[in-house]
């Protein structure tokens, strides 16, 4: 399996005190499902105050990491992140996390935040720090897209954020014509299968989802990027993750990517209904 590496530019954001509890509701791991904000306003805070501590550390990484970790406390912080082997807790990094008395926000924050700087110092960057952190390759880029996804809309919602980190999570994975997964898809299967992840139906097809998108000039992470010959004759679907990338099924005997969707057969940019 070929595995992109992401060469991303990472920036600062926004910084407050919230209790940490077992259980902070449920969900599917890539988060809610929703068209609320997907990181609130209090994690915001926090990972800002958090990461400005750590120079080469954008709040974004641990937002992302609470996000894909717990649904940014919308899960119990009990299960297990994605990253089964990391120990868990509120970003899926702090070890002690259960047995310090001080059991807020902030301090778990600052704990994994502190953890990615030393990753980040021993991995010469960013991306050899998530590599030593989470062991995988696949991983790592499954946080990276969920970093920059989070950097370019910071009011990205639950139910984007959810398609983005979905599709993500499929990168590597062969193109099959009518694939709907889990193991191939097709360009637009895997964009029902990344929407259904944040509580959005999508009809089948991609001109089926063209017809059935709204027009939106922003380009923002979870857009669709639709590209034919015309709005009559839509034959690829892509899902937009931020820096002029998308993510697609390209075709036959290629797999799930990441690219430019800066094609000469751009049709259109739109958003699913309820997104």
């Amino acid at each position: 399996m070929a595995v992109v590496v992401l060469l991303l530019p990472f920036a600062a954001a926004g910084a407050g005190v919230l209790v940490v509890t077992e259980a902070q509701g449920s969900g599917a791991v890539t988060g809610g499902s929703g068209a609320g904000a997907a990181i609130p306003s209090q994690w915001r805070m926090i990972a800002s105050l958090s990461a400005n501590q750590c120079p080469g550390e954008s709040p974004a990484v641990l937002e992302a990491l609470g996000w894909l970790a717990t649904g940014a406390g919308r899960r119990s912080s009990a299960a297990p992140p994605p990253w089964a082997s990391v120990p868990s807790g509120p970003f899926g990094l702090d070890e002690s996390w259960r047995t310090r008395r001080d059991r807020t926000l902030l301090a778990a924050a600052a704990h994994a935040s502190a953890v990615v700087c030393g990753a980040i110092a021993s991995g010469g960057g960013l991306q050899g720090g998530l590599l030593a952190l989470l062991g995988s390759p696949a991983l790592a880029l499954d946080v990276e897209v969920a970093i920059e996804a989070i950097q370019t809309d910071q009011l990205i919602t639950e139910t984007r954020l959810s398609a983005v980190a979905f599709a993500a999570t499929a990168i590597g994975l062969p193109y099959l014509w009518g694939g709907n997964g889990p193991d191939a898809y097709d360009c637009s299967g895997l964009m029902v299968a990344a929407f259904r992840a944040g509580g959005v139906r999508l009809e089948r097809t991609a001109q089926e989802q063209h017809d059935q998108a709204v027009p939106d000039p922003s380009n923002v992470p979870g857009d669709m990027v639709f590209f034919g010959a015309g709005p009559a004759a839509v034959e690829h679907v892509g899902l937009i993750i931020g820096g002029g990338l998308m993510i697609d099924a390209p075709h036959t005997g290629a797999f799930v990517r990441i690219e430019s969707y800066s094609w000469s057969d751009l049709v259109s940019i739109g958003r699913a209904v309820g997104t």
